[in-house]
């Protein structure tokens, strides 16, 4: 899920970019900024969090205190437990900011189904690091 969702750092520079250079203008939509935030927010946290995750599972393991694992994480990389939480706090956003786009029928009909695979892919990665959350 996670790089599905990193295929927007290629895709929305490269829509851009083809805009550019046929020079038509690019559509501007009420609902399309805040969704591309939000979006690039739920990229972030995950990437974040599933980043945070390896480097600590290696730095402890590293220090030989790898049985602390099964316990949970230690205390330093508790702040790793709020990031699943507000990845689905993100994809809440990139719902409502997908409904908006396809109510107002912003951009075009690629652009929006494209999106809607980018809600579907931030709607696995929050249901797949919530548990770490939560358990």
């Amino acid at each position: 899920c996670l790089l599905f969702l990193l295929t927007l750092v290629i895709v929305w520079p490269v829509g851009w970019l083809v805009r550019v250079i046929q020079s038509r203008p690019a559509e501007r939509s009420s609902a399309m900024a805040p969704a591309r935030w939000a979006a690039l927010f739920v990229l972030a946290l995950g990437a974040i969090c599933i980043i945070g995750l390896v480097v600590a599972v290696f730095q402890l393991s590293y220090a030989g205190q790898d049985l602390i694992l099964l316990f949970g994480l230690p205390t330093a990389w508790g702040w790793l437990l709020a990031l699943p939480w507000a990845t689905l706090i993100g994809t809440l956003v990139m719902c409502i900011a997908g409904a908006m786009i396809w109510r107002s029928r912003a951009g075009s009909l690629i652009g929006r189904l494209y999106y809607t695979l980018l809600i579907l892919a931030a709607i696995g990665l929050s249901l797949g690091l919530l548990p770490l959350a939560v358990g």
